[in-house]
């Protein structure tokens, strides 16, 4: 089967130019357009399906846009503030509201 068609059936004709230019064989191109599928569905999967076409106009491998879209993600995150408050800085530590040592020992006698 003609690159072009193949190109043109998985709904990439766009891309014809760039793979001929790239004299793959046809197992390679079948491979490249499965690419591209799998970079639409992370893009969606990630919730920036408008990203997609960017990343296969510039021809990007999967774990190039993997890595693109989990920068994305980790961008938008917030910076966790896990330092203690004035009050709980001036918290003692309490002891355990359960005696393990007495329970063990209870046990121990029967």
């Amino acid at each position: 089967m003609a690159i072009a068609d193949l190109c043109r059936q998985a709904g990439y004709a766009e891309k014809t130019a760039t793979i001929l230019k790239a004299a793959l064989s046809e197992d390679e191109v079948k491979a490249r357009l499965a690419s591209y599928d799998q970079i639409k569905n992370l893009c969606q999967t990630a919730g920036f399906p408008d990203k997609a076409a960017d990343f296969i106009k510039d021809d990007c491998s999967v774990s190039e846009v993997q890595n693109s879209l989990l920068a994305l993600l980790t961008s938008e995150d917030e910076t966790i503030n896990n330092a203690l408050t004035p009050k709980q800085q001036g918290l003692k530590p309490t002891t355990s509201a359960i005696d393990t040592q007495a329970i063990y020992s209870r046990r121990n006698r029967t």
